[in-house]
């Protein structure tokens, strides 16, 4: 592993964004409208790849890039309130998933001491983590959608923590200077789930952008 205490600091960064996600997604169903939420991580995608690509793309300011990760995960668990508050679903133990988040880090750990070749091990968790994300789909769809959505949720975190990782072996990056892109990646991809488990292919009816002309709407399955 490159830069060993960054990345211990790496990991405890990921653990406080994922807390901060959990708690204020909490939150934000109980006190935020789903639309109002929906707007806010439409706006934010716009402001936040502006910042990125015009200052942190390049910037070294520690304190900078930890205040947009941070900011990238208030705005995350405001999008993903929305999914649960429009769809009348409630998210999972915030606890146990914490818990399990906390638990895949550490695992993550131990096994980046024990495997020491290079790519082997983030390219492994990297695989793992896309199949476990296929699972919670599964899972989000077929089974059950408050625990399989609060699991989607949380591996798509963990998936962007693999590949922040794997980036770090491969170019031997300093560990802060790419959070900033993976928290980007990490924001856009819950506010793409969430715009595609909400709309179910019709944005714009969920926007009632369209009449509804035969004064009702099209009954849906929930997801």
């Amino acid at each position: 592993m490159k830069e060993k205490p960054g990345m211990i600091k790496m990991y405890l960064l990921y653990f406080l964004l994922f807390i901060v996600i959990s708690l204020i997604n909490l939150l934000s169903v109980n006190y935020i409208d789903g639309r109002l939420a929906i707007a806010a991580g439409s706006v934010w995608m716009f402001l936040t790849v502006i910042i990125y690509m015009l200052y942190l793309r390049k910037s070294r300011n520690r304190y900078s890039i930890i205040i947009y990760a941070i900011f990238n995960a208030l705005i995350s668990g405001i999008t993903s309130s929305a999914y649960y508050s429009l769809k009348k679903v409630t998210p999972y133990r915030v606890e146990l998933m914490i818990l399990v988040f906390a638990g895949l880090l550490l695992a993550n750990l131990a096994l980046s001491l024990l495997i020491r070749k290079g790519l082997v091990f983030p390219i492994i968790n990297l695989a793992v983590s896309i199949i476990l994300l296929c699972a919670a789909g599964y899972i989000w769809g077929a089974k059950d959608k408050s625990l399989g959505s609060s699991l989607f949720f949380m591996l798509t975190v963990y998936l962007c923590f693999a590949i922040a990782q794997l980036l770090v072996e491969k170019f031997n990056e300093a560990w802060i200077n790419l959070i900033s892109l993976s928290t980007l990646i990490m924001f856009g991809g819950i506010l793409l789930v969430v715009l595609v488990a909400i709309s179910e292919g019709d944005a714009l009816e969920l926007l009632e952008l369209a009449p509804d002309v035969t004064g009702s709407r099209k009954s849906k399955n929930k997801l």
